[in-house]
């Protein structure tokens, strides 16, 4: 049993001798504009309708809900952090702690991540209509490579 059990060792560290990968952690902004949103009751909740829409190969909603503060305000409660730059209104609320950093595999994987801050929800108005959602998130950037030597 014990040279049966060396044996498949030693036949995988041949197989995965070469294998080397890593995955790049950063932050990325994905963006909604109005009218393509539904905010949901549910805080920090909302629906991409166009992209609904493509994927069920259905009609494009007609009607579209306008949002003011107010409206959002009692869905989602009040943001952690406002802000007013150009004419527009940034209501930022917090949803996760985000990392950043590197994933090295050689056939292990090695986090070397550290937390940056938090993953937001951004809430942009314009004269008190909701005009775009601004969801951050991770991006995964990924490289491998598998030699047999």
């Amino acid at each position: 049993m014990r040279l049966l059990l060396n044996i498949v060792l030693i036949c995988l560290l041949l197989i995965t001798q070469g294998c080397i990968g890593f995955s790049v952690i950063s932050k990325k902004e994905l963006g909604v504009n109005y009218p393509n949103f539904k905010v949901n009751q549910e805080r920090l909740s909302y629906q991409d309708i166009h992209l609904q829409s493509l994927a069920a190969s259905a009609p494009f909603p007609s009607h579209y809900a306008k949002y003011t503060k107010n409206d959002v305000l009692k869905m989602w409660g009040k943001p952690e952090k406002e802000e007013e730059k150009n004419d527009k209104s940034y209501w930022i609320y917090k949803r996760e702690i985000g990392f950043s950093g590197v994933i090295l595999g050689a056939i292990i994987p090695v986090p070397l991540l550290v937390p940056v801050g938090y993953r937001n929800t951004i809430m942009v108005f314009k004269d008190n209509q909701l005009e775009t959602i601004v969801r951050e998130a991770g991006r995964h950037t990924y490289g491998f490579n598998c030699l047999l030597l």
